[in-house]
């Protein structure tokens, strides 16, 4: 155990192997690394990026003809107010989760069960 200090109040600190301890488990599993990315590149590429892009844009008025305006919390009043789709949506949306979730739910529990 040479990785084990005693301190001046006698607690034992566990000190790091070596400092560059990260960088040589990089290189160790670089393999491993490399089978991944490619899921990595695309999911940042088609889901990350998308999502950060849309939080900005969604402040303001676009038509992707003229420059976007800024008009703030506009949009998301005219939605909640002006807008009787999105309410609905949003109903058939929680509807939808309360009762896929849980019959989703008991129906994998039974057939792990069944197959157990």
């Amino acid at each position: 155990m040479s990785n084990i200090i005693k301190s001046s109040s006698n607690k034992r600190i566990l000190k790091p192997k070596n400092s560059s301890g990260f960088i040589s488990e990089l290189s160790k599993n670089k393999d491993k690394y490399l089978l991944i990315a490619p899921f990595f590149i695309l999911f940042t590429i088609f889901t990350i990026i998308p999502v950060v892009i849309s939080i900005p844009i969604s402040f303001t008025e676009f038509n992707m003809i003229r420059m976007p305006k800024f008009v703030g919390w506009e949009n998301f009043a005219r939605i909640f107010v002006d807008d009787d789709v999105f309410l609905i949506a949003v109903k058939n949306t929680i509807i939808f989760a309360f009762l896929t979730g849980p019959i989703s739910y008991f129906a994998c529990l039974f057939f792990a069960w069944l197959i157990n």
